[in-house]
């Protein structure tokens, strides 16, 4: 009896230590062992305002809790980059941060892009010239077909003429580009000796001008803000050249 009690407490004792050593724990597969649980990870979504403004590199992705990432902001032509904002504030461009949460940021362009139409007449003496300029997307620093005129030969001397003068063009018509910050146009003009010309302009889209669009002469002798301003007149000469500036 007393081998058989021995042999019974001998396994009891066993099977006691068995289900104590396999039960709960932090060992490899059970729940409680930090080392083997997943990492966190957070989704990164980086937006542009406007959507035409540029790029961002990156754009998004899901990375894990408390990585640093690096993002900049590249600028299209006609906008520059402004600056961060949502979950990251800032004016740094690239900027570095860590993430530790999901993350949405915007990054804000300024649109430097200008479209505007003026039309404008040269009057004298009971005449007048129809002419218009301004600034477009398909606009440039040359003749564009289907966008600018050509003016038609000087008209004897004494008659009234006016033209936009650029890269030895005559021009009616002459339209740039929109993505130019600073443009100037020349305006070459002739009237009969004792009159006066006349400047009567509109500006009939200004669906995006921004900057300041001044009148004035090669000496800048007088200024005039052509956005207040409808009309200007010259006299005392036959012949002369003004400049109109457009600077954002």
């Amino acid at each position: 009896m007393n081998l058989i009690k021995k042999t019974y407490l001998l396994l009891f004792f066993s099977v006691m230590l068995w289900g104590c050593g396999s039960g709960g724990g932090t060992g490899p597969g059970n729940d409680g062992d930090d080392n083997d649980s997943e990492p966190v990870e957070y989704d990164l979504s980086v937006l542009k305002n406007p959507a035409d403004g540029g790029s961002v590199d990156p754009s998004g992705g899901t990375y894990e809790e408390g990585t640093e990432i690096t993002i900049e902001a590249t600028a299209n032509n006609g906008f520059t980059f402004r600056e961060w904002t949502g979950a990251l504030s800032s004016n740094d461009n690239p900027v570095t941060f860590t993430i530790t949460d999901d993350t949405d940021i915007t990054a804000n362009f300024n649109d430097l892009r200008s479209v505007y139409t003026v039309q404008m007449f040269a009057i004298s003496a009971g005449d007048s010239v129809d002419l218009r300029f301004g600034q477009s997307s398909r606009g440039s620093d040359g003749f564009d077909e289907g966008v600018d005129q050509d003016a038609p030969p000087s008209p004897p001397e004494g008659a009234l003429h006016a033209y936009f003068e650029i890269n030895d063009l005559e021009l009616f018509r002459d339209f740039r580009s929109n993505i130019d910050q600073t443009v100037s146009w020349t305006l070459q003009y002739q009237v009969a000796s004792g009159e006066d010309l006349k400047l009567e302009w509109e500006i009939v889209n200004d669906s995006q001008i921004k900057g300041d669009l001044v009148l004035t002469d090669e000496s800048g002798t007088f200024e005039v803000d052509m956005q207040d301003n409808t009309t200007h007149t010259e006299s005392g000469t036959t012949t002369g050249t003004l400049l109109i500036q457009y600077t954002f």
